[in-house]
């Protein structure tokens, strides 16, 4: 899609690439027909508005290779609308009762290499029907849980904190860059990996007890290291950090 503006008597012309359509849009799917002339190769479609009927138009976008549905009302069969979809690579559905029927449409469109499934009712079954049906198709499968760190490996074979997002639930339960990560649970974590890998069997509401190892600083100024436990309550991806994940093979 190209828009086009004019300065000073001069057209400009910019590709559009992307285009996300949430809860303040306020037409119906009929006014969404004209998409199937749009050239953009990414869509994210977000909110309880969407249904199948919004489904059907975008399906028909000639150059789309990104869909991304977050907290829609779709049914199982608005994903048949995308089987044999020409160009479709990637697809990540996030809040929306997606379930393991939807799973073996997804398997008939051709070009898919990604899929992403956050806080669905797949199954880990039909999961597992969906990698082996497609080859060479990654699916990142997570409960819906999200935390909010980065970290990296430490030498004693733990986690030291290197990102604690702003208003995430890693920052509310007082967490903070540096420290080291004992304890998920009752789990020893030793990297991001296996972090990551414990968060995706959980859901939004969940909570969790994480023990961390913390240098403070005593009132003479010395500092001496500190075990610290938080309590964090686990929360659903935010949209854009969602879409923005890397797909975790």
């Amino acid at each position: 899609m190209v828009r086009s503006q004019l300065f000073d008597g001069v057209e400009f012309r910019q590709q559009i690439e992307s285009i996300e359509i949430g809860p303040a849009f306020t037409g119906t799917a009929d006014d969404l027909r004209r998409l199937e002339w749009v050239v953009a190769s990414k869509v994210i479609l977000v909110g309880p508005k969407i249904d199948d009927a919004w489904i059907r138009p975008i399906a028909k976008m000639p150059a789309l290779e990104e869909l991304h549905l977050y907290e829609a009302a779709v049914s199982d069969a608005a994903f048949a609308l995308l089987a044999g979809h020409p160009s479709l690579r990637h697809l990540g559905v996030y809040y929306t009762p997606l379930t393991d029927a939807a799973l073996k449409q997804v398997t008939k469109i051709p070009s898919l290499l990604f899929v992403k499934l956050y806080g669905t009712k797949a199954t880990q079954e039909g999961v597992a029907g969906l990698t082996s049906s497609v080859q060479g198709t990654s699916v990142d499968f997570r409960r819906g849980a999200f935390l909010g760190v980065g970290c990296v490996s430490a030498q004693d074979g733990t986690c030291l904190l290197s990102t604690v997002h702003t208003n995430s639930p890693a920052a509310k339960g007082g967490l903070q860059i540096d420290d080291v990560l004992i304890r998920f649970g009752e789990t020893k974590v030793a990297d991001f990996d296996a972090l990551t890998a414990q968060i995706s069997q959980l859901s939004p509401g969940d909570d969790i007890e994480i023990e961390v190892r913390r240098v403070v600083e005593e009132p003479g100024g010395n500092l001496r290291q500190k075990n610290v436990i938080a309590k964090v309550k686990l929360e659903p991806w935010p949209l854009d950090m969602a879409v923005q994940q890397l797909f975790r093979r």
